[in-house]
């Protein structure tokens, strides 16, 4: 079970404000996910990006048990996905 902190009742009920999760700082970040992690009943956590809130991030405490479902993608920088990357981020590919 992963712990979605896009819900706003969770991050009441885990004591958070957006700020806290998407932070910079990795002190606040660890140790929201150390008590999370803590507490035994949370396989890892989903949040928003920092980048762009349609985009999600995913932290799993233990990795053991996931599944590939599908064929991976294959990344190269020329590629669309690399590219609107790029450019949702603000960064400028080197060629």
């Amino acid at each position: 079970k992963i712990r979605d902190l896009d819900d706003a009742r969770v991050l009441v009920a885990e004591g958070l404000r957006p700020s806290d999760v998407v932070t910079r700082n990795r002190l606040i970040t660890q140790a929201w996910a150390m008590r999370i992690y803590a507490g035994g009943h949370y396989a890892g956590v989903s949040w928003w990006s920092y980048y762009d809130a349609s985009w999600h991030s995913l932290a799993v405490w233990n990795i053991s048990r996931l599944q590939l479902i599908g064929e991976p993608e294959l990344l190269r920088l020329r590629g669309t996905a690399v590219e609107r990357a790029a450019g949702t981020i603000a960064r400028r590919l080197i060629r």
